[in-house]
């Protein structure tokens, strides 16, 4: 799915992403996730049998809706999650596009059942990313509440070394792979057209 959104909808470059802080954040590699390696095929049958034990199947599809705010980029995208959803899951995915003030009622009141949105950092440190799903972050859209993730986090920005806080990072990283209140879907990445002529640009 990400590569099809990536590839075939925004073609500018960017990367699928299967972690939450961007691949290129300064000091910091994280570990994938298990299925960042699997077939989209078994991706596909793992979220079956995880819909089925939730009690979704044939008979009871996943019917959720999608919002994102205005734009024609947002819109491809949803239009492509919703058709992949449907075709591979059976799940009915409405479409709700809202205009950026409504969106944002409705993002902060959770008014919602699946919401697009994106972060970019402030700074180039992988907290800048992390720190937004701490359960009293004002940035939590998710409204993702985990004590043992408000630990990680607590450690992280309190360890004396680099190394170790690397370490208190990768944690997080697994930690939302495995709770998944978010679906991370690409890392942005900026286009940049540059005459062969001029060198040393980074």
């Amino acid at each position: 799915m990400r590569d099809v959104i990536t590839n075939g909808v925004t073609q500018v470059g960017n990367l699928p992403a299967y972690t939450f802080a961007h691949k290129y954040v300064a000091g910091f590699e994280a570990s994938q996730p298990k299925y960042s390696a699997m077939t989209q095929k078994q991706r596909d049958e793992e979220a079956k049998k995880l819909l089925s034990e939730a009690g979704y199947n044939e008979e009871n599809p996943l019917d959720i809706k999608l919002l994102y705010n205005t734009s024609e980029s947002n819109k491809a995208i949803a239009v492509a999650i919703a058709s992949m959803l449907g075709k591979n899951l059976g799940a009915k995915v409405e479409l709700e596009n809202q205009e950026w003030k409504s969106y944002l009622v409705a993002r902060r009141e959770g008014n919602f059942d699946v919401l697009r949105t994106s972060w970019c950092g402030d700074y180039n440190e992988a907290s800048t990313f992390l720190s937004l799903m701490t359960s009293d972050n004002a940035g939590n859209r998710a409204f993702y509440k985990s004590d043992a993730y408000d630990k990680i986090i607590v450690n992280a920005l309190g360890a004396t070394s680099d190394e170790e806080r690397a370490k208190f990072y990768d944690q997080a990283e697994t930690l939302l792979a495995e709770d998944m209140p978010i679906a991370p879907i690409y890392y942005y990445m900026q286009a940049r057209l540059v005459s062969p002529t001029v060198g040393a640009f980074q």
